[in-house]
């Protein structure tokens, strides 16, 4: 079991130091001076199992990365991210999960009808520059907009 544990684990280490190599050759060959990935740092604090988790294992190669070459490296707090629609910028609350994530795999905007890959469509808003703060004004605006819903009842 050792042995096999062992060569599983270098076979995640060697993939992973692959495709970080391939994520940091495509951003120089494209140009770009930013690069930008959710926050995992808490979710490896709290669960030790997860600090082994190979995404995190990936981020932390992507980063080091990065920085040799002079891209800058952005955590996002991901809250959000894979509930808002990359099309229209709406976001969708927990409350509404049912209609907006019928399934793990997908996305449907219910204010634009937008369907994607939900995957696909966090990682285009992880990607969008600002996207923190284009949350918190999105979420402030739809705040605003319900309560003058509630006065116009």
């Amino acid at each position: 079991m050792e042995k096999l544990a062992g060569k599983i684990a270098n076979f995640k280490n060697t993939k992973n130091h692959c495709w970080s190599r391939y994520i940091i050759d495509t951003a120089v060959k494209n140009k770009c001076g930013v690069i930008q990935m959710e926050d995992l740092s808490g979710i490896a604090e709290e669960n030790t199992f997860l600090k082994n988790w190979t995404y995190y294992d990936l981020q932390q190669k992507i980063k080091y990365k990065a920085e040799e070459k002079g891209i800058k490296v952005v955590f996002i707090d991901p809250s959000y991210a894979s509930a808002r629609c990359s099309k229209c910028g709406h976001i969708h609350r927990s409350y509404e999960k049912k209609e907006w994530r019928p399934s793990q795999d997908q996305f449907i905007c219910q204010s634009c009808g937008h369907k994607e890959n939900a995957d696909i469509n966090a990682a285009k808003n992880i990607a969008t520059p600002n996207i923190e703060q284009i949350i918190k004004e999105q979420l402030e605006k739809q705040e605003r907009e319900q309560r003058n819903q509630k006065y116009i009842s």
